[in-house]
């Protein structure tokens, strides 16, 4: 006869249901502008605390402070301004032609403009981007023709993929749009495979890809972090924490243990307002190009979107509303949204 306990297995619940009023008392907001900014040769377990704190760009008077501020013209923050309302007017028609029965799928990237575009505005133009379903931006930001775009929607005659992708699953080499895939995570191990490449050659491109929140608990995920790791690939990986997860919320994908931002393996830092942005891909891309560092890659950047407010209206100007924060952790938006997420 046994003495010992039986076992019990741990399935994780979300801490608010639908409905539910959430509970933010936990989350420490610090002072716009009072996270340091790390040196860009830093190692990665000197810059593990980015991965639990809260990056602030923008204060509560709509001003940039502290060392995140990249400081951007502007004619940049112009140029960005105009793709982000862009995408936002883009996304916006499309979707109301598919529920008028026009065209039979699409998927929207509102609230998370600013990840693809400010980004892909930091990169340079012959890198590598490998997306997922929510970064149309990065074509538009390139000046990829919309026309060409919605051709692809209608799967008509002059759909530049001839029909053979789903709506909204873009592909263009020339813009270096990689082809989207309807299977989750497919595209990160395929950009480390791309920048391993890339590095093997002696080129001097890098890739950049991204996902969801809900995509970490995919095996593709680790893959493309370990491969990344070993082979020191030039590529920077975000994890964009939409909290639009479809088949699982963020305790499943590791949340409740840790962010999402700590499972990444070196370069962990993140934001969602186009102030931001700009600032990290190229401290990211200045890691990738230059030599290895030997803990481990230069490339991993995770994003959080899940509080970016769209661009609105400040008095007579424009202005991009949305605090800056490390991902996976709670901060201060332009605007409240009572129901965006579950509080790890």
């Amino acid at each position: 006869m046994k003495n010992r306990k039986p076992l019990s297995l741990r399935v994780p619940a979300p801490k608010h249901r639908p409905g539910d009023k959430p509970d933010f008392s936990g989350i420490v907001v610090p002072e716009a502008g009072s996270v340091p900014r790390p040196d860009i040769d830093a190692r990665a377990h000197d810059i593990r605390e980015l991965a639990y704190s809260l990056i602030r760009v923008l204060d509560s008077n709509g001003q940039a402070v502290g060392p995140w501020d990249p400081r951007l013209d502007a004619e940049t923050l112009r140029r960005g301004l105009v793709a982000m309302l862009l995408t936002r007017a883009y996304d916006d028609r499309m979707y109301r032609a598919q529920r008028q029965g026009k065209t039979s799928f699409y998927m929207k990237c509102t609230g998370e403009e600013a990840v693809a575009i400010a980004a892909t505005l930091a990169l340079d133009s012959d890198d590598m981007c490998f997306p997922s379903y929510r970064q149309q931006g990065i074509l538009l930001a390139r000046n990829y023709p919309m026309v060409e775009m919605m051709y692809q929607i209608y799967s008509n005659v002059m759909d530049p993929l001839k029909g053979r992708q789903l709506p909204i699953m873009y592909s263009s080499k020339e813009y270096g749009f990689f082809s989207i895939s309807g299977n989750l995570g497919t595209q990160f191990p395929q950009a480390v495979g791309w920048a391993m490449a890339s590095a093997y050659k002696g080129d001097d491109r890098i890739a950049a890809s991204w996902v969801g929140d809900g995509t970490t608990a995919e095996g593709d995920f680790h893959h493309a972090l370990n491969f990344a790791s070993v082979y020191r690939a030039p590529v920077i990986l975000n994890v964009v924490n939409n909290q639009w997860a479809i088949s699982s919320f963020s305790g499943i994908a590791g949340g409740d243990e840790s962010t999402f931002a700590a499972r990444a393996i070196d370069d962990c830092r993140g934001g969602h307002c186009i102030l931001l942005i700009p600032d990290e891909p190229p401290h990211a891309t200045r890691r990738d190009r230059e030599e290895p560092e030997p803990d481990g890659p230069s490339s991993q950047f995770t994003v959080d979107s899940s509080q970016f407010v769209a661009p609105k209206r400040n008095g007579s100007r424009t202005v991009a509303g949305g605090a800056c924060r490390a991902a996976n952790r709670a901060g201060l938006s332009g605007e409240p949204r009572p129901q965006t997420r579950t509080v790890n």
